[in-house]
């Protein structure tokens, strides 16, 4: 290191501060079991875990050549190698007929050469199953999530907090033996800390009917109703119906299958932007084996805004297929590999020759090794890799992610 680089040894302060705190923080994973009882019976009822990573990210900023990255790049390379912890508790708690949930998770990452992306987020989530009598059930919950905006989502890399809040409730009522109904709402906040006109208010309310057969599978039909209440300068609001069946079916022990169709129509409500008026979709298959082996796969046809990032919306269709092989007790491997297909809509038409039509393909692929030494407790290397090709000039990046991960839970 260069003592006159005043860079250098703001990076070796940072590093040398946050990752004794990291070893810390996984070093009290250890002494977890060596509590009282009564605090072991505590930490056990919450299921505490500390993670600590380290990896390599050959584009950071999900940008197809140096110069996009702006501001946060000095100099040509894209790549960084970075630390990471992450502290939580997954808690679910019974009481009668009553059940609980208190999760949570706060998690750091910390790169060696772009310290602006060095950043500390997290999440939690608060619900109530409630159950009354035998006929009504429902669930009243709260969610809060911080995070950096996805540097694939900007035209410009920047630094782009996101925080948002969820209040949700669900009431249903048995009205005979196979069948239910249920009304549900949620309202969302969002805001962002510098790209202000994507900051919204979402509503949204959902009626269901549903049969549910003696061995649990169910058939349903579905109904919502959502609204966006711009809170930037820009008019970007909108109203969305989504109308259709859904299924949750055994396909065995083990399988099961989950699909819902519908018919969804967005109106914008400002004139320039585009509407949507079509059928959108999912279908989630598992197929499991006596091994405990697995392959799950999934297709796709949805409208999408990527977690309130984007201020129009694509229509995206995908297939993705997951093959997870146990070996022996305690070893597995998995795979993955993803195609997608993102059609943005809600543009100004304007003539191509200004602003041609976007389109994207991704494609995607995951390799994942784990060992589990206790229940909650794994070494695990996991690889990613991810080509987005556009027909918007620009917007074309390709990167490679490997990440070693100890995790030490109760």
């Amino acid at each position: 290191m260069d003592p006159g680089d005043p860079l250098a040894m703001k990076r070796m302060a940072g590093q040398g501060h946050d990752r004794p705190m990291a070893l810390s923080l996984l070093l009290a994973g250890f002494l977890f079991s060596n509590a009282s009882r009564a605090e072991s019976d505590l930490f056990q009822a919450l299921n505490p875990y500390v993670e600590l990573g380290v990896g390599h990210d050959t584009n950071v900023f999900r940008v197809d050549n140096p110069a996009q990255a702006g501001e946060l790049i000095d100099g040509t390379q894209l790549s960084d190698s970075f630390w990471s912890v992450e502290t939580g508790f997954d808690s679910r708690l019974d009481y009668q007929k009553q059940k609980f949930e208190f999760r949570g998770r706060i998690f750091r990452n910390d790169y060696d050469r772009y310290d602006d992306v060095d950043f500390t987020g997290g999440d939690a989530r608060v619900a109530w199953d409630w159950e009354v009598g035998n006929l009504w059930n429902g669930e009243i919950g709260y969610e809060y999530r911080r995070a950096l905006r996805d540097f694939a989502n900007q035209l410009t890399p920047r630094i782009d907090v996101g925080t948002s809040n969820l209040i949700s409730a669900l009431v249903a009522r048995r009205l005979n033996t196979h069948m239910h109904l249920a009304a549900s709402g949620r309202l969302v906040e969002t805001e962002f800390s510098r790209e202000n006109a994507l900051d919204l208010r979402r509503a949204s309310t959902g009626l269901s009917l549903e049969y549910s057969s003696r061995r649990g599978n169910t058939l349903s039909l579905d109904a919502s109703y959502s609204t966006r209440e711009s809170k930037g300068g820009a008019n970007l609001d909108y109203t969305e119906f989504v109308f259709g069946p859904a299924i949750d079916w055994s396909l065995g022990e083990g399988s099961r299958m989950r699909a819902t169709l519908g018919y969804a129509d967005r109106d914008q409500d400002n004139p320039v932007l585009g509407d949507y008026s079509g059928l959108v979709g999912r279908i989630n298959g598992v197929w499991a084996t006596s091994t405990a082996s697995s392959v799950r796969m999934t297709l796709w046809h949805e409208i999408s805004n990527f977690g309130d990032e984007i201020a129009t919306f694509a229509l995206v269709s995908g297939v993705r297929i997951e093959p997870t092989f146990q070996v022996g007790s305690r070893a597995s491997v998995g795979f993955g590999l993803g195609y997608e297909t993102r059609d943005f809509r809600g543009e100004p038409d304007l003539p191509s020759q200004i602003l041609p039509p976007r389109d994207d393909d991704v494609l995607t692929g995951t390799l994942r090794l784990e060992w589990r030494f206790t229940e909650n407790s794994s070494l695990s290397c996991e690889y990613r890799t991810e080509t987005r090709d556009s027909s918007r000039a620009g917007r074309d990046y390709d990167y490679d992610l490997v990440q070693l991960t100890f995790r030490v839970g109760l």
